[in-house]
């Protein structure tokens, strides 16, 4: 609220989908970006590198409608921006890199694409250690329902998004991916529990790896891990909850996270999760899957997120082998 201008609309409004993300670019400029839900750009950029006592308001689009910001960064150093354009089940996906010589965000340019009948959200983007961008979603036709996704769909980019091929490398899609124009790795019917906007990495080989829910033949929510071995996909259960997650309104209530996943360089590949069904209130957990058909599930920690969702650093998880996570108490809206 000191910054001229009050750029993030200060005070934060009181709404989840008003997230907030941060990014640090190759020279060090610090990027903050959120409160938004169909709003005008709402960004700020360090003064200095690594430097969080002056900043500046920043823009990445000229659009009035955005929501969700994302910033990654590539092994090149190279940082870009992500967000919807648009409303819940009527959006569009764009992107736009930094230049951190100006310190500006170049050219806009589309991702996805829908017929505004759908909105297509993204599961966790993906960078391998090669440079390559995974771009994995889901499409949502229906607001009123969280689990009114279906999918899910697939790419890969070996220059920063602006052209994308399959996951082999065998079939070239032109820019913005659709659901006709773009690899489907899973066949996820609406209204079957997947919700949006899950974990994903990818592991030390460059293949993607995502997760999400599915309501299994007891009626109740399961984790499912998706991934690619280098020549096909697989999908696996990996959870055994004796509960459901009410899905069938437009917000849950938290009982169960969205699923997280990382990947270490030495081969595995972890869920996260929190519950407060089952007992397993005031614990953060992850199941190891890096074995098909034996799923290994351990408790990281007895730490209370309350009905919070979790965040896991995917880039420290791979270059160093460590867990980083934001560790945070409350509830969904405070």
């Amino acid at each position: 609220s000191t910054i001229a201008g009050n750029p993030l609309a200060s005070p934060t409004t009181g709404d989840s989908h008003n997230v907030y993300s941060i990014g640090v670019t190759r020279d060090g400029y610090i990027l903050v970006s959120g409160n938004m839900h169909v709003n005008a750009c709402r960004a700020v950029i360090s003064n200095s590198p690594y430097d969080i006592s002056a900043w500046t308001a920043i823009s990445y689009t000229s659009s009035t409608e955005v929501t969700y910001p994302r910033f990654i960064k590539y092994p090149d150093g190279t940082t870009q921006a992500f967000w919807r354009q648009g409303v819940s089940a009527a959006g569009q996906y764009f992107s736009a890199l930094f230049n951190d010589t100006t310190r500006t965000f170049g050219p806009v340019f589309q991702i996805a694409a829908t017929d505004l009948n759908a909105n297509a959200y993204e599961q966790r983007l993906g960078v391998g250690r090669d440079g390559s961008l995974h771009f994995c979603f889901g499409l949502r036709v229906n607001a009123n329902a969280a689990d009114a996704n279906r999918g899910l769909f697939y790419a890969k980019s070996t220059d920063k998004g602006l052209t994308w091929t399959n996951a082999a490398g065998t079939i070239s899609y032109p820019a913005p991916l659709t659901e006709a124009n773009s690899e489907k790795i899973a066949d996820i019917p609406i209204y079957s529990g997947y919700v949006n906007q899950n974990g994903g990495a990818c592991d030390y080989d460059g293949h993607y790896h995502t997760c999400l829910w599915q309501t299994d033949e007891n009626n109740h929510t399961q984790i499912v891990h998706i991934w690619f071995d280098g020549t096909v996909w697989h999908e696996e259960l990996v959870s055994k909850f004796d509960f459901k997650v009410d899905t069938s309104r437009p917000l849950l209530t938290g009982t169960l996270s969205r699923p997280a996943l990382g990947c270490p360089r030495y081969g595995k590949t972890w869920i996260f999760y929190r519950t407060t069904e089952m007992g397993r209130d005031g614990e953060i957990r992850a199941i190891d899957v890096s074995e098909p058909g034996n799923p290994i599930e351990h408790i990281v920690t007895g730490f209370n997120m309350g009905t919070l969702e979790l965040a896991v650093n995917t880039n420290i998880l791979m270059n160093d082998n460590q867990l980083l996570m934001l560790a945070t108490r409350g509830a969904i809206g405070y």
